[in-house]
């Protein structure tokens, strides 16, 4: 198994480098990495249902969709990310239970009482800490998760939507759960860094064949050009979304009108509501993320 410690806090480079290492390396690897604020969505998910697009808009918190399924998560300096991709030859290739019992081996190391919720999230003292999701390409699996440990999760409340119940569609909606700190529940504190490195350390002892690896600069080019061509593309990030239907209001001169507006590829469809103005109608054929400014969902 190589280890593999990111050295930067790009989201759109490090989710990336998830699918970069998926496909492209035929060993198994464990990668840890650390984002700027972000928001990452699940594969299936309607980013702009699951945000709160005017706290995310005004601090340049970027939305970015990953490969696996799942709900909608919040990143920051203060998170950690840790992914396991590995081959498996048996015919079980979902089990979060074998990824994330050497994440709880860890916590439970440091004092902490940790365990596997019956969402498939990680728990200290019944409270979520981590939540999970996993992936299959070929007979490869690609399991990640997040380690909340000093997060803002003021920001991170803020930052994700509480209601989405004026979207109608088949996306998945994400469950929202009450969330911890890993460092309000350790005994004596210790820093993100510390932390990280000593899951890094446990993963290089419990596996014999375990190494360090940095990418080459090959590596770091592909994955450059993944989260280019990819991963910052609102192709990507939001036209990939299944059709739907979302409901508000939209002012125009200061007067607010009712309206439901069909959305397909990220593009609107068209609009039915109170309003037939010109204004309205020409919204028609303009990206829906262009125009929430626009919208008031409520």
């Amino acid at each position: 198994m190589k280890i593999i410690v990111s050295k930067t806090n790009d989201p759109f480079y490090n989710i990336a480098s998830e699918e970069y290492i998926l496909k492209n390396f035929n060993e198994d690897i464990f990668f840890l990495y650390i984002n700027k604020p972000s928001v990452i969505c699940g594969k299936h998910q309607n980013p702009i249902a699951e945000t709160n697009f005017d706290f995310i808009q005004k601090n340049n918190i970027p939305v970015i969709r990953r490969l696996s399924g799942g709900g909608t998560v919040y990143h920051d300096l203060g998170n950690l990310n840790f992914c396991f991709i590995q081959y498996s030859n048996d015919q079980k290739l979902v089990d979060f239970k074998r990824y994330t019992k050497p994440i709880m081996e860890v916590l439970n190391s440091l004092g902490l009482n940790a365990s596997l919720g019956i969402k498939n999230d990680i728990r200290v003292d019944d409270i979520k800490i981590s939540g999970n999701a996993e992936h299959i390409w070929k007979n490869r699996v690609l399991h990640h998760g997040t380690l909340l440990f000093d997060t803002n999760l003021s920001n991170l409340n803020l930052s994700l939507s509480k209601d989405d119940s004026n979207f109608i569609g088949k996306s998945v909606k994400s469950n929202r759960s009450d969330v911890t700190n890993i460092l309000n529940h350790l005994i004596y504190p210790i820093s993100i860094i510390d932390f990280r490195d000593k899951i890094a350390k446990y993963i290089k002892e419990s596996m014999s064949d375990a190494k360090e690896y940095s990418f080459s600069a090959e590596d770091e080019n592909s994955i450059n050009l993944l989260s280019e061509n990819k991963y910052s593309t609102w192709k990507w990030n939001y036209a990939y979304t299944s059709e739907y239907i979302c409901k508000g209001k939209i002012t125009i001169d200061l007067n607010a009108f009712e309206v439901e507006i069909y959305v397909k590829n990220g593009i609107i469809e068209s609009i039915k509501g109170t309003s037939e103005s010109k204004i309205i109608k020409e919204l028609v054929g303009k990206p829906h993320l262009e125009i929430l400014n626009r919208l008031t969902i409520k």
